[in-house]
């Protein structure tokens, strides 16, 4: 059921850099998994590629990586699949045998990405907790794959955080880090919200929400005044 290929020419190159790919496919619901081995070269890894999309949304491919403790979507390909064993880097590769439909701008707007990369995050931690068991879907699969699982299962679960609503999951220590990185971009100079956002890869909006949470709630950072930013309070003399 579950076996262990070595990547091939038709593969994307950020996969060539991977090494081996563990791949399960389950014929009956046409899902693909995949898990990455870190490679010896070190770097960032791929660990999740999932395939989406629907009826009326256009293929969707969708390419994770380990950013800061979370799965992060990296790399996304939009549209129809080649044909297996084309390489889609040269020109004449044949695409899959079927009904092919334009990516005009009325296909674009109608893509989710955010609610897919969610879906996708969120299916990845259930796959991992069945792959951990030793089964997938009732079929046996082998140690290996299921060790590789548990492994993943740490940052998936982290994630999943993320991908809630609302501030109640994240701890005081997640806080002290946005602290952390607000003082250091303000000694620097630099917007200490719009620092919080690049550090953690979310929208400012959630960025100054974090900031207020650790002002207000935690007492890391001292109390401003509307719109301006402050790291240590001023005493009277």
């Amino acid at each position: 059921m579950c076996d262990q290929i070595a990547v091939n020419s038709s593969v994307t190159l950020a996969e060539t850099t991977l090494g081996t790919v563990i791949k399960c496919r389950h014929h009956d619901i046409g899902e693909e998994i995949n898990m990455a081995v870190q490679p010896d070269s070190g770097g960032y890894e791929l660990i999740l590629r999932r395939e989406t999309g629907g009826t009326h949304q256009p293929r969707l491919v969708l390419s994770f990586a380990a950013i800061q403790g979370r799965a992060e979507c990296v790399r996304v390909e939009i549209g129809a699949p080649f044909a297996p064993g084309e390489d889609p880097t040269k020109l004449g590769a044949r695409f899959a045998p079927k009904r092919l439909a334009p990516l005009d701008a009325s296909t674009l707007r109608r893509i989710r990405l955010h609610t897919e990369i969610k879906g996708a995050r969120k299916a990845w931690l259930g796959d991992l907790e069945e792959f951990a068991t030793g089964y997938f879907q009732g079929y046996k699969i082998s140690r290996s794959i299921r060790e590789e699982a548990r492994t993943r299962i740490g940052i998936a679960k982290e994630t999943a955080k993320y991908d809630r609503p609302g501030p109640s999951h994240l701890g005081k220590d997640h806080f002290e880090k946005v602290a952390l990185v607000y003082r250091d971009a303000y000694a620097r100079g630099e917007s200490p919200t719009l620092a919080v956002a690049g550090h953690f890869h979310v929208a400012r909006s959630t960025a100054g929400r974090w900031v207020s949470i650790a002002r207000n709630e935690h007492r890391l950072l001292p109390k401003t005044h509307r719109g301006k930013a402050k790291v240590r309070s001023t005493r009277q003399r």
